[in-house]
């Protein structure tokens, strides 16, 4: 699993990918043959007002989260998506909270990246919240194609 994060004050990042269930289970496997200390879900760092991350999802492309808030509080959120180089998606994004206080799906849109050599990233725009979310609760963003989700980035709440 690959993921970025770009972290400040006082927001936990955790980026989670859902695999498809042969390559779920078999990863799961080689993850405790390996004895690695993590599972499919690995946190990052703990972050300060606003966090972000990305894990690499279907298609060579990466799934991503934005929040911005304070502790507990989260202000704003976004979903993102990276292309690499002359890559075309449609879908749109979904934007939950474990809680249920924020659930938010865009409206379905095509991104093409047109460079032939560098990767574009692209995003739904940043929805107001103002909400104050339980410590330890997550916030997560999905992209969907029409054949289903390419992946989920998620921000853990931490007080």
């Amino acid at each position: 699993m690959r993921s970025i994060a770009h972290a400040h004050d006082d927001i936990r990042v955790t980026v989670r990918r859902r695999l498809p269930l042969p390559v779920r289970c078999a990863g799961a496997v080689s993850i405790a043959t390996l004895g690695a200390g993590f599972a499919l879900t690995g946190s990052i760092h703990t972050a300060h007002a606003s966090s972000s991350g990305c894990v690499a999802g279907g298609y060579s492309s990466q799934v991503c989260v934005g929040v911005h808030g304070a502790s507990v509080r989260v202000a704003e959120v976004d979903g993102g998506l990276i292309l690499t180089a002359r890559q075309s998606m449609t879908g749109y994004w979904t934007i939950k909270s474990n809680d249920g206080q924020i659930n938010i799906t865009t409206p379905t849109q095509t991104f093409s990246n047109q460079s032939y050599v560098h990767a574009q990233s692209y995003n739904s725009g940043w929805y107001t919240i103002n909400k104050d979310l339980a410590n330890g609760g997550t916030v997560c963003s999905s992209f969907y194609q029409a054949s289903g989700p390419i992946g989920t980035a998620c921000v853990g709440i931490k007080a």
